[in-house]
This record gives structure tokens, sequence and C-alpha cells, in this order.
């Protein structure tokens, strides 16, 4: 499905003028399909397949264009995030935003293009929708804890995908502790910045901090980095993937072998201790006016709770602000910017999300949603560690969270 793309500097040049360049979407993520080539202009769109209706993630690889000044035209709808691209020069070991004012869009939204004059040498270049997060930066990161002697962290087996991967779900901190909380990412698969929201929730947990040794402690954890294994590792949508995407697999029988580990995993492992199950996502694209702008911030999402739990997401949202706001630099959170159930686009009547079915589970205070955009939060940029920054926020609400409620506030 994924290949090297090398088109003909024009459709009407004669058949030995070929251009230089090549586009390449094989590797981990990757996804384009390349219309043309015409000399230092490439034109493409995002690879839709298996994505019912339209949506916006897209990354690939530019080759043998050192020195040069490029130009790429989407031709399907304005797919740029408010800082531009993100791009890598270094085969996506680091990342940036190559900047809005690389940025030519159409005011109707239907096309877009970037600009982009690359260093001498710089014979590759990736660019995304946003910073990507594959199953290796996980591995990667997870390296340094995988021995298991720091805070009991195991990484174990939990279902085959349906294309063939081995998926994995770890566990950390105190077992014997009062409390179990659960994080899940990427049930969307191109919702990539939420990878790095978990990284710094672990890195919390795991360190030495009076945050994280408290939660070391007292709570045990679970993540699951990746829902949607196969859509990450090759660059699908997985937004509204056919027949349903996996955050909309959780009534009845599922369709996909990991949530079906899931449902059977989570409430064995938990028991009357699993209190908090947070599934972290990303929005909407940025920069479109209007309501779509409304989504360029870090907010939690109401779902079917009862009246218990709706006030406990209250609390942990207005614990959360408070970190927020008096963390220097940090990208801040409003307790007011929430979606409450039944507004806007949170809808669902059916409890076939995650948030929904977890808040069904016996003893859960708290099951939800929080989205962090893309690559903007009221002008300051989202990038791998602002990312990581809001999940070692979240971490230490959550510890303030159990020592208000100490006493269980439960869910009834």
């Amino acid at each position: 499905m994924k290949k090297i793309v090398v088109f003909m500097v024009s459709a009407f040049c004669a058949l030995s003028a070929f251009s230089e360049i090549e586009v390449n979407t094989n590797y981990a993520g990757g996804n384009a399909v390349v219309k043309k080539i015409d000399g230092n202009e490439i034109f493409l769109e995002q690879d839709l397949r298996d994505t019912s209706g339209w949506w916006f993630y897209w990354s690939f690889e530019v080759k043998n264009a050192g020195g040069k000044e490029i130009t790429v035209h989407f031709a399907n709808k304005d797919v740029i995030e408010a800082h531009g691209p993100a791009y890598s020069l270094d085969g996506g070991k680091t990342w940036q935003w190559l900047g809005a004012d690389s940025v030519k869009r159409q005011k109707d939204f239907k096309s877009v293009s970037f600009t982009h004059k690359l260093p001498e040498g710089a014979d590759s270049v990736r660019y995304c929708l946003a910073f990507p997060y594959q199953m290796a930066d996980f591995k990667e990161f997870a390296a340094p804890y995988a021995s298991g002697e720091r805070k009991n962290f195991k990484i174990y087996n939990l279902a085959k995908t349906e294309r063939g991967r081995q998926n994995i779900y770890a566990t950390f901190g105190n077992p014997n502790g009062p409390y179990k909380v659960v994080f899940t990412a990427r049930h969307h698969s191109c919702e990539s910045m939420a990878s790095y929201v978990m990284e710094g929730i672990v890195s919390e947990v795991m360190g030495d901090s009076e945050t994280g040794k408290w939660l070391g402690e007292n709570v045990e954890f679970l993540i699951v980095p990746f829902v949607d294994l196969d859509g990450v590792e090759d660059g699908d949508q997985g937004k509204n993937r056919k027949p349903h995407d996996h955050n909309r697999d959780y009534a009845g029988v599922p369709i996909y072998s990991t949530v079906k580990a899931i449902k059977e995993i989570l409430p064995k492992w938990g028991g009357e201790k699993l209190k908090v199950m947070i599934d972290l996502h990303c929005p909407w694209i940025g920069n479109r006016g209007g309501d779509a702008d409304l989504q360029r911030r870090v907010f939690f999402v109401y779902s079917q709770e009862t009246p218990a739990q709706k006030s406990n997401l209250g609390k942990l949202s207005k614990i959360f602000e408070g970190v927020t706001l008096k963390t220097p630099g940090a990208i801040a959170h409003s307790a007011n910017e929430d979606i409450p159930y039944g507004q806007s686009w949170n809808t669902l009547k059916t409890r076939s999300s995650f948030k929904s079915w977890g808040l069904t589970l016996e003893g859960v205070e708290i099951c939800t949603t929080l989205e962090t955009s893309y690559s903007d939060v009221r002008g300051l940029q989202i990038t791998d560690s602002s990312a990581r920054n809001i999940g070692r926020n979240l971490a230490y609400s959550l510890k303030e969270y159990f020592e208000k409620t100490a006493s269980g506030i439960g869910a009834k």
C-alpha cells in the first residue's frame, strides 16, 4: 500500500526528464496519496483508506530536496494545523513546527499549501500533521523501566491485532495500594499528541518527586498506549474507521481484539479499587475559526455520569485547572471549557465509547476523555515537551484529588 513515488517534472515533458524529488510513505505512520510532482512543487492529499467520510491525518517524507525551496499542495481541504506542519530533519527522531507563516490557506478551506526552504544537505525531511508517536517511541521510552525493578513496572501482552501485531499494556505502582487508575490512548490512531501526555504521566509517577513517591505508594496504574495499534503503525486515520472505530466498539461484543481484551482485563484487574479511568485524545483540527477554534485547548469531555460521578469529574477538573495555572509556563486548563454531555458534538446515546462503558464499572468514580489540542492552546505551542508537562500536571492533580477524597466518594 505504501511506496516511494517519483513523478515526471511535468506531465508534458519528455519521458527522459524526471524530477529529482521523491516522496516516501514507507515507514511507520506514513500516509499520503501523491498526485504529481512538478519541479519543486508536490501535489498530494491524505489517504482516507478505511475511513467513513473526511479526516485530516497525513505524514510523508521528501527526499533529494536539500537546499531547495519546495511547496506542498494539499488538494482535499485544509489539513494543516495552526503552527504549520510538523517536520523532522533527522528521520523522525526530533520534531518542530514549521510555523504559521509557511502556510498559504484558502478562505473556503478547500485546499492549502506550505513552503519550506530546506537547508543544504538536508536530503531527507519528514512532514506530519503533528508530532507522531509510534510503538518504537514507546519502547524506547519504557526501556529504563522494563526490568520491573522500579515501582513494579511490567509490560504484558494484551492481544494480537487484526493485522497480526502483538499489542501490549503496562502496569506500575503499588498493587496493594488503595487506588487503581487506568489511562488509554490512541483509540483514534492519528491522535498522536495524546501519547506525549501519557509519557508525562508515566514519567511523573515513575520519578522521585513528592507526587511520584505518593502515587507510587498509593496507586497502581494500568496503561494501554495504543488501542488502535494497527492504525498507529500503518498510518491510518483511525477516527471513523469502517464499520466503526475502536472508540465505538464497547457496546455488545467488540469486533476489535484489543477492545475485547480491555473489557475483559480491566474489571478483573481493578475490582473495587478501580477509581479513575482517563482516555487520552486529540480533538478536531484547529485554525478553522468559529466552533473549531474552541478545540484549541485542553479539556475534559463528560458522558452519561451519575450525579456523583459528574461531581467527581468536576472536582478533578478544578484541581487540574489550579495546578496548571500555578505551574510556570504550563499549558493552562480551564474547567469552564470542558464539554458537558448533550452539548456540541458530545451527544452519543449508546454506551459504545470507552468512557461511557467505564462509567458502568463498579466503584469507578471518574471515567472521562481528556482532549489535548494538536498544536496550539491560546497561542502557546503544543510540543512533545509541553504535552508531557500536561501529563505531569494531570498526575499531580490525581494525587490532590485522592488526598481530598481519601474516604472514597464512590459512584452510586
